[in-house]
């Protein structure tokens, strides 16, 4: 059983998982005891969303590896560039994001800039760099921003949806919801 009083010169709120609702309806929440529930309810949200965003990475290398490359999560040496997922194969070397829900046409083109930056740093290597973005939803346009960025930034881009991974590696359908 859980309880927590807390006090204030007075007692200012109090709150137990073992009282009914019919109980709590009696007394109204003060707005500390609301300020401290939405403070711990969004705490509890942003771990779940952070979660969610490491599954998503771990789809996308899934993806990846299904279609013949090695892919690692990049970690934190490449976060601020927007890179989360590095795959290789023999020919290529893909620099991607794994986005959850939506992206922007000024996300995509972020993530090309760098993976292009990030091509012109790095010794000459016979692999093609590719910059590629996973999302469940792209701009309406774009598969002409996609042509663009190329030509932009002389990489190619891959948009990648949510529906591909998912029918390629059905063992992730559940975490990308």
């Amino acid at each position: 059983d859980f309880i927590l009083t807390i006090y204030s010169g007075k007692e200012i709120a109090s709150y137990s998982d073992s009282i009914p609702e019919s109980v709590r309806l009696q007394d109204p929440a003060t707005l500390g005891a609301v300020a401290d529930l939405s403070t711990a309810i969004n705490r509890i949200l942003g771990k779940t969303q952070h979660a969610r965003g490491q599954l998503n990475e771990h789809a996308l290398c899934a993806y990846f590896e299904a279609l013949g490359f090695t892919a690692r999560r990049a970690g934190k040496s490449l976060d601020h560039e927007k890179i989360d997922v590095v795959a290789e194969n023999h020919e290529q070397i893909v620099y991607a994001q794994a986005k959850l829900g939506s992206v922007s046409a000024s996300e995509i083109q972020a993530v090309a800039a760098a993976v292009a930056r990030r091509r012109d740093a790095v010794p000459i290597t016979s692999k093609t760099s590719i910059a590629a973005v996973a999302a469940d939803r792209f701009p309406r346009d774009s598969e002409i921003l996609r042509r663009r960025l190329e030509r932009q930034f002389g990489l190619p881009v891959m948009l990648i949806h949510k529906y591909q991974i998912a029918e390629t590696v059905p063992d992730y359908n559940r975490v990308l919801g």
